[in-house]
């Protein structure tokens, strides 16, 4: 920023050979704005720091649970204090002969009126399966990605599948696309090559279901509300009429 914090003086971009600066007249900005501010940009994923952290915290907990378990998840209780030296060696005698997945279901061995009491939850008494769900589903909602994208096929067939990929393109991509993506270009291919007169247009259109289409020029025949040579064109043949016409028009060069 300048010395007024009011305007965009430079942009810095760190290598390991140093920072190299652009001026803005050189830079892209793809912004996705932010209401609390005109400089600024609002990335998605910030709208969800929380859940991010939630399920991050869910995952080192499973983690932590099979990589320290030692077999049930206890705690040690006894009659007497331990010395320093025998406390040592019932902590490394414990970990190397109990921790971790590869040692769950170990019969446990005590001595010296050393007793086991159970204290930590399971990952199943958590409901971390439901949990993740959830995580998922609120991401997906933000990023308003339907679950056909990623492959998720509950509660989804062929019909809503396609309508939901149809909704994520008009109402997603496509109005993205044409703020954050050819506007700004457009804006700097004027600024930087105006002289030129070209810019940028991106296609839109969502891909058409064949047989859906098929059907319908077959409606259009049934009840006349389409002639051959409307569909044809539709289709990009040519009129009937003018191959035709074409047909003769050859015969009469040949005679």
């Amino acid at each position: 920023m300048n010395k007024n914090s009011s305007d965009i003086d430079c942009y810095e971009y760190y290598t390991d050979l140093g920072i190299v600066k652009y001026k803005p007249k050189d830079i892209i900005h793809f912004l996705i704005p932010d209401p609390d501010s005109s400089v600024y940009g609002k990335s998605t994923i910030s709208g969800f720091n929380f859940t991010l952290e939630i399920d991050y915290l869910q995952n080192l907990y499973q983690r932590n649970f099979y990589k320290n378990d030692a077999a049930i998840g206890m705690l040690l209780e006894s009659e007497n204090i331990l010395p320093d030296d025998k406390y040592e060696r019932y902590v490394n005698q414990f970990k190397q002969t109990y921790e971790g997945a590869v040692n769950t279901g170990k019969t446990l061995l005590l001595e010296g009126g050393i007793k086991a009491k159970p204290y930590q939850a399971f990952p199943k008494d958590v409901e971390i399966l439901p949990s993740r769900k959830l995580i998922r589903d609120e991401i997906m909602t933000l990023f308003r990605v339907p679950k056909v994208i990623l492959g998720i096929t509950d509660d989804v067939n062929r019909a809503n599948s396609r309508e939901s990929i149809k909704i994520y393109n008009d109402y997603v991509i496509k109005p993205f696309a044409k703020i954050n993506i050819e506007s700004k270009l457009n804006i700097f291919l004027k600024n930087n090559y105006e002289e030129e007169n070209i810019f940028l247009s991106l296609e839109y259109d969502f891909e058409i279901d064949r047989d859906l289409q098929l059907r319908a020029y077959e409606l259009y025949r049934k009840y006349d509300i389409a002639s051959v040579d409307e569909i044809r064109e539709m289709e990009g043949f040519s009129k009937i009429s003018n191959i035709k016409n074409q047909i003769s028009n050859t015969k009469n060069s040949e005679e």
